[in-house]
């Protein structure tokens, strides 16, 4: 038996095509010098489909992302929340908005997540964090890479924000306007698990 595998190149989003073996030798052991044609009964069509970023919200408690989307906590912890995506690698712009409650939480500030590759330049475009804290909510925060393959396609944050718990009470942190582009700027459609964060302070 002959085993080939095949990948996409780099930078193919979709494309269907057929791997033949039109004629294959091979040398029997009993003729040792002369070659045998074998007749190929089959060949193998590969598809390849481009493949939808998934984005989740997540909390981030000691560096591991947790499965449950509400956290408990008390006044005076710091809270991580993480933009995740998979199969990012399309990405090249992020605009995002959040919301949350200020009478519980205090923003502090945000920052690219480590799915974007330190070789390459991305620039964040993120509001002062005490305008967050007026209104709480912010629109029109952007992450934007130079090229495509800065974003890389394993589970990784696009995004960290970071709170500070003010007072008891319960609320959510909530992701909307989510728009992602790709390196020619047309929108990539994505699916979503989850954009709401719970919180209960006691």
């Amino acid at each position: 038996m002959i085993k080939l595998s095949a990948r996409a190149a780099s930078g193919a989003t979709s494309a269907t095509t057929v791997i033949q073996l039109p004629l294959f030798h091979f040398r029997d052991s009993s003729l040792r010098n002369q070659l045998q044609v074998a007749r190929t009964v089959s060949s193998a069509t590969v598809y390849i489909r481009s493949s939808s970023p998934q984005i989740q919200a997540v909390w981030n408690q000691k560096n591991s992302w947790m499965q449950d989307t509400v956290i408990r906590t008390k006044p005076g912890e710091i809270l991580q929340a993480d933009l995740l995506v998979e199969e990012g690698g399309r990405i090249v712009d992020v605009d995002f908005g959040f919301q949350f409650p200020t009478t519980e939480l205090r923003f502090l500030g945000m920052a690219p997540g480590g799915v974007w590759s330190k070789e390459e330049a991305v620039w964040p475009d993120f509001a002062i964090p005490s305008k967050a804290n007026q209104e709480g909510a912010l629109t029109g925060q952007r992450i934007k890479a130079d090229r495509a393959g800065a974003c890389k396609d394993q589970r990784g944050a696009l995004v960290i924000l970071f709170f500070s718990v003010r007072s008891r009470g319960e609320g959510s942190i909530t992701f909307d306007t989510i728009q992602i582009h790709d390196e020619k700027g047309q929108p990539l459609a994505f699916e979503q698990n989850n954009l709401v964060l719970h919180f209960e302070s006691r």
